[in-house]
């Protein structure tokens, strides 16, 4: 028989859950970036969605370790955020060649204009 799961237990699927959660979004918000040729941002989103699936890697192994299973929750879909980045395209000044304020070389341009 199956026993149910302690209260720390379920504490921890909880954080791993919302680590892995905060994976996707880091990692979707990526690829907008990349499309709009924020490399920069996009690669520091990158690094983030990592970071957050090295949490979510700590919090399983911590209860592996106590012989718990971890139990991963549900996660909501980028589809919102999606929704919203299209709605943003069409922002005045929301366009990579738009931001041209940074006074950076090669910063916030996109590649084509970089060379």
């Amino acid at each position: 028989m199956a026993m149910k799961p302690s209260a720390h237990s379920q504490k921890r699927s909880t954080s791993a859950t919302a680590e892995l959660e905060a994976s996707l979004v880091y990692l979707q918000l990526s690829y907008i970036l990349d499309d709009l040729g924020l490399v920069g941002m996009r690669d520091w989103m990158k690094t983030q969605s990592e970071e957050e699936l090295t949490h979510a890697q700590q919090f399983a192994d911590h209860m592996l370790d106590r012989d718990a299973t971890p139990q991963i929750g549900t996660i909501n879909s980028c589809t919102e955020g999606q929704q919203r980045h299209r709605s943003f395209r069409g922002i005045p000044g929301s366009r990579a060649e738009d931001l041209r304020h940074d006074p950076r070389p090669g910063c916030c341009r996109p590649e084509r204009e970089r060379l």
